[in-house]
């Protein structure tokens, strides 16, 4: 691994999210840091939902059920494609907030595209945690992305 970025982001869906970052060499020496914001996101929030929804009705089905009456119980009526591409658009287009720009800029200055970069993501939001991070475009940049538990 060349570098490990650590990106803390931190907030409220309905306010507002604190971000911070930093660019870890390897040898473990902090190389860059900053931070900035992201908006607040309740139509992502809402995605995420609805697409695990989707996801506990087709794949845990029986169990959900018996715990959840209001849960989708069709699941053959679920457009999983088109669910899972408006998660995609709404995380993408969160991250490419006016107000996270120069943050992603500033963290793309300091990273090489030839180099291994170990991508780990802290949310504080329940929510967050479960979207699918490894569809930001901004992450097609690098080999690996890990999700802390």
């Amino acid at each position: 691994m060349d570098k490990f970025v650590e990106l803390k982001i931190h907030g409220k869906p309905d306010q507002f999210f604190l971000v911070s970052y930093r660019i870890i060499d390897d040898s473990q020496k902090i190389v860059e840091g900053g931070e900035g914001s992201l908006p607040a996101c309740p139509e992502l929030i809402a995605t995420i939902k609805d697409w695990r929804a989707a996801y506990n009705a087709t794949v845990l089905l029986p169990r959900i059920i018996e715990k959840n009456p209001n849960i989708v119980k069709n699941s053959s009526d679920i457009n999983h494609a088109q669910l899972t591409n408006q998660l995609k658009k709404n995380l993408n287009n969160w991250l490419s907030s006016p107000e996270f720009l120069p943050t992603k800029d500033k963290l793309m200055a300091g990273l090489n595209r030839s180099q291994v970069v170990l991508v780990g993501i802290d949310v504080n939001d329940p929510d967050l945690k479960y979207a699918p991070w490894h569809l930001w475009s901004f992450s097609s940049i690098f080999l690996s992305l890990i999700m802390p538990s």
